[in-house]
């Protein structure tokens, strides 16, 4: 938990947060002009933490998040929230595990109890659990249809984090699903839920005194214990991937497909590149004036979606762009040149000033419009606190509106100082320069 990163939001204030004798930290930060608020209970531990002979088991615990407990069955659960006015929508990433809540400002009370209620669970129900692995490997399945998904979390992701838990697939494969235990999930729970690496956040219209009473009741009383934060070293690799997948061939060949992303390894969260490198995103790919929807898709009609995301986990951190599979592979060649001048004109100071400040507007407009959900906004807490973020989310919009493009070009040049990894699926027989020798 980086502490630092709380005292860092002081400046702007409109906030409260308590650290209990027991490690836990809560905060909060109302707003009475919402008329919802937002509860999110997250575990700094995620996929990435999952025993090497169990994967897919911190994804296997949210599904299980709200079933069956010493409580309540999971029909009792499912009608005490609904009828309360709670949405429930947990959510696992490489790095947590978070319990997400939307609900009428007075129902914090109820929201807050069933949190700990499912939180605490360590009884599951052995027949939910079994008959849970069924929509699980559906999920997978569906998702080994899709292309998208397929590219990104078989090919680009895996590639990116090679050699790290990052790599891993969040929900494991069809069969690791099914070699899963009861005793694995529990097992991680143990070990992992622990107030020391716990993150309590509620936003909106929330009573901070009521918070701060209902948490010292129910996660305040928890045992402390230590569970410490397992960090990789990361060895990124400049290379090229070329995968041929009989799924992206079409009928006829004039609808096969291909993607090509190309990969660096950048600044992580945390560092002071981290306003700039979120900006980056938005110059990319948000919006038809956009980099690389703009050259790519309007000038040339390669792709629907180019895209870019920066992704950090635990100070592993990664700028991708490009295309995913919605071009034809006759074109791989031109979208990866295209993709490249792109990096080369951000890194030599050649995008035009008007385009620079205007993107700096809309990039306002995105941050401050996402951060009016409560919801939203919890998550930003959490992510502020457990990759310890270098500014105060909150304050992103007024940092880069004084972002200078000479700064932005330093930073690029920096950051894509190195060879990307590239990173290509196609359908097969396409020769082009990209594709190694048979």
């Amino acid at each position: 938990m980086n502490l630092e990163s709380i005292d860092a939001c002081q400046t702007l204030g409109g906030f409260e947060y308590r650290v209990f004798d027991n490690g836990l930290v809560a905060l909060v930060e109302p707003n009475p002009h919402s008329d919802l608020a937002a509860l999110m209970v997250a575990v700094n531990a995620g996929s990435a933490d999952d025993d090497p002979s169990a994967i897919g088991t911190a994804y296997f615990l949210e599904h299980m998040a709200f079933k069956s407990n010493p409580v309540h069955t999971k029909e009792q659960l499912a009608q005490e929230m609904e009828f309360a006015g709670i949405e429930r929508s947990p959510a696992t990433s490489p790095t947590a595990i978070r319990f997400k809540f939307t609900l009428v400002p007075e129902s914090l009370s109820v929201a807050v109890r069933l949190a700990h209620e499912s939180y605490t669970n360590t009884t599951y129900d052995p027949k939910e659990f079994e008959n849970e692995k069924k929509p699980i490997e559906g999920e997978i399945n569906g998702n080994e249809k899709n292309s998208k998904v397929r590219y990104t979390k078989h090919h680009l992701y895996p590639a990116v984090y090679a050699g790290t838990p990052f790599a891993n697939l969040i929900t494991g494969t069809v069969e690791q699903a099914k070699a899963l235990t009861l005793d694995d999930l529990i097992r991680f729970k143990q070990t992992h839920f622990r107030p020391r690496k716990t993150l309590i956040v509620a936003t909106g219209s929330v009573d901070p005194s009521t918070f701060f009473s209902e948490i010292e009741k129910t996660f305040g009383q928890l045992p402390s214990g230590d569970s410490p934060i397992s960090f990789y070293t990361w060895d990124f690799k400049s290379r090229t991937l070329y995968i041929e997948e009989d799924a992206l061939k079409g009928a006829p060949s004039d609808k096969d497909l291909a993607a090509a992303f190309l990969a660096f390894q950048v600044s992580p969260y945390g560092h002071q590149d981290e306003a700039g490198l979120s900006f980056m995103q938005t110059l990319l790919r948000d919006g038809f004036s956009s980099l690389l929807v703009d050259r790519l898709r309007a000038q040339r009609g390669i792709g629907y979606t180019p895209s870019s995301g920066f992704m950090s986990y635990r100070r592993n951190a990664s700028v991708a762009l490009g295309v995913p599979p919605e071009f034809h592979p006759s074109r791989i060649e031109e979208a990866i040149e295209v993709i490249q001048g792109v990096v080369d004109d951000m890194k030599k100071g050649r995008l035009d000033p008007s385009f620079f400040d205007g993107k700096k507007r809309h990039y306002s407009l995105i941050h401050r419009k996402s951060l009016q959900d409560p919801l939203t906004r919890a998550q930003a807490w959490t992510n502020q606190i457990f990759e310890g973020g270098h500014y105060d989310f909150r304050t992103l919009p007024s940092v880069i509106a004084q972002f200078s493009q000479g700064a932005f070009t330093d930073l690029s040049q920096r950051n894509f100082s190195t060879e990307p990894l590239i990173v290509i699926a196609s359908a097969p027989g396409y020769q082009n320069r990209h594709r190694p020798s048979s």
